[in-house]
């Protein structure tokens, strides 16, 4: 009777151990599968990221494509060209017509130190300063190289022959020229006629190596 006690335990450890190894086995495979899952769906949603990814990309490229550098550079030109075939043209008395009186626009005009042009700014921005009332509306609607060489704010001295300046004087007119060009926007430039005595620098220097 001990014996056969014995031999029913044995079967029952015996059955369990199987059973409790099954059950390990089991559960072991779940948590495979489980793995297998979620990399199954990671790898899933990053082939939706990356399909959404080139459609983005091939419609931003439809709306803004991708440009070579010689295309840049070509629109870089055509750019330089049309602001260049903008620039206005103004005679002195044209000129003459904006100085921020009535709501338009203030005009000045300034020699380029570096070239036979004399640049016309739109000083708009600066109507405290050149603006009626302002301390420099004296050089609205002028041609103020001559004052600017000179630092001057006398009326009389706004327009004056440029070949008399001095060298220091014509080194002032660049400085303020400068100044302008880094604030200001080029709007045109002014043609001078032969019946006016405001001359350019380089017109005046070419005069007297004649």
């Amino acid at each position: 009777y001990s014996g056969s006690n014995q031999d029913l335990k044995l079967v029952v450890s015996r059955s369990y151990t199987n059973q409790r190894k099954k059950s390990s086995e089991m559960l072991e495979i779940i948590e495979k599968l489980n793995g297998m899952h979620i990399v199954g769906v990671l790898f899933v949603l990053g082939l939706v990221y990356i399909f959404l990814i080139r459609i983005t990309l091939a419609q931003t490229n439809q709306i803004h494509p991708v440009k070579t550098p010689q295309e840049r550079q070509r629109e870089r030109e055509e750019e330089k060209e049309r602001r260049a075939r903008a620039k206005k043209a103004f005679t002195l008395d044209e000129l003459k017509r904006f100085t921020g009186q009535d709501g338009t626009p203030i005009y000045i005009a300034v020699q380029d130190p570096f070239s036979d042009e004399i640049t016309v700014f739109d000083m708009s921005k600066g109507v405290d300063f050149y603006g009626p009332g302002g301390p420099y509306n004296v050089f609205a609607g002028r041609h103020a190289s001559h004052a600017l060489a000179k630092t001057s704010t006398d009326p009389n001295e706004v327009e004056g022959d440029m070949s008399t300046l001095s060298y220091s004087e014509k080194d002032t007119m660049a400085q303020w020229y400068l100044k302008f060009a880094s604030k200001y926007p080029k709007i045109g430039y002014l043609v001078l006629g032969d019946d006016t005595s405001t001359t350019s620098v380089a017109a005046s220097e070419a005069k007297k190596d004649l």
